[in-house]
């Protein structure tokens, strides 16, 4: 289960996955130095920026101003906004800036909002594929 306001986070730690994802973000400071270390890894930050970066992550809250348009990942979160794409930005220092999903264009009036799972092109493709050869 995530229990991250930023979707993904605990993909990074392999060691303290388990601890980050039982623990409460008021201890999360605990987790800077592995959350440091994968971005070194992974992004190629220098470990000076590592740290600086790591700690806007950490804790792993999201704040919200009521008073301002929500926007994530500065002023909480939209159904619409990819959040995912902005953690794979931060993850990799802008190798990598999208998933290529995108956002849910089938809002709902009412709960649960988003409408069904994306299906990704390579699920849809077998079932068209195996039809086809059973046609034949």
């Amino acid at each position: 289960m995530e229990r991250g306001a930023r979707p993904a986070q605990a993909v990074i730690l392999v060691e303290e996955k388990d601890a980050y994802l039982a623990g409460e973000p008021a201890n999360d400071e605990r987790f800077l130095a592995a959350f440091a270390h994968a971005l070194e890894h992974t992004g190629g930050y220098t470990p000076a920026e590592a740290k600086r970066v790591a700690g806007t992550l950490l804790p792993d809250v999201l704040s919200y101003n009521p008073m301002r348009p929500a926007s994530f990942p500065d002023n909480g979160r939209t159904l619409t906004d990819d959040a995912f794409d902005v953690f794979i930005r931060i993850l990799t220092n802008g190798k990598v800036t999208e998933d290529n999903v995108g956002a849910h264009g089938d809002l709902l009036l009412a709960f649960p909002y988003v409408g069904p799972p994306h299906q990704s092109r390579a699920m849809k493709a077998p079932h068209k594929t195996t039809a086809t050869q059973n046609q034949k």
